[in-house]
């Protein structure tokens, strides 16, 4: 059985890639949007971070940033917070898999 648990790690770690690629382009997208300096910056401090004091960080920086948004923008970025809950989804249900099969 050891293929099919190296098979379960190679799908989560391609899809903890996808989920840090698409948290990057959301607050990207946002930092833009609320005109902050430096959005790429944001984006990579956010997902770049392990425990999640980069996307604090950010969250307690943009609240201080006026916005407005194209219905082209409000569309990406709801279509980005659909892709991130559905990554996050499918991350749960392989680590719970490939903990049932250690067992």
């Amino acid at each position: 059985m050891t293929w099919y648990l190296l098979t379960l790690i190679g799908l989560l770690v391609v899809t903890n890639g996808l989920f840090v690629y698409q948290l990057f382009k959301l607050v990207e997208l946002d930092a833009a949007v609320r005109g902050m300096k430096h959005p790429k910056f944001w984006g990579v401090l956010a997902a770049g971070s392990q425990r999640g004091e980069g996307l604090i960080l950010y969250l307690l920086n943009r609240n201080k940033a006026v916005f407005s948004m194209t219905e082209e923008e409000k569309e990406e970025l709801q279509m980005r917070k659909q892709r991130i809950i559905y990554l996050l989804v499918l991350i749960m249900k392989i680590g719970r898999a490939s903990c049932r099969e250690r067992v």
